[in-house]
């Protein structure tokens, strides 16, 4: 992998990806190597946040799962700070 990435395998969850130098990013996990030192973590099960598009606070404990993210997906997609969703201004097409 292009990063040096053992620091992150002491922390938990999706603090393993914050960041001040890339708030949003995406990390490539069909890269990962298994026996790597810097990206053999991403091949162990942890708790990880699994967001989505649909994030409730008061029911927070909701989205933690145990993954092995580079058995499980090809990719990370990261982002530092979101916001709720918005409609978009206007009506949507009568035709898609």
């Amino acid at each position: 992998m292009a990063r040096d990435l053992k620091f992150l395998r002491d922390l938990v969850g999706d603090a393993r990806f914050e960041s001040p130098t890339a708030p949003r990013f995406v990390l490539d996990l069909r890269r990962a190597d298994p026996d790597a030192a810097d990206s053999g973590w991403l091949f162990e099960s942890s708790p990880f946040r699994a967001i989505f598009n649909a994030f409730d606070p008061a029911r927070a404990e909701d989205f933690w799962r145990q993954a092995a993210l580079a058995r499980q997906y090809d990719a990370v997609v990261h982002f530092d700070s979101t916001g709720p969703t918005m409609p978009l201004p206007g009506l949507p097409p009568a035709k898609f």
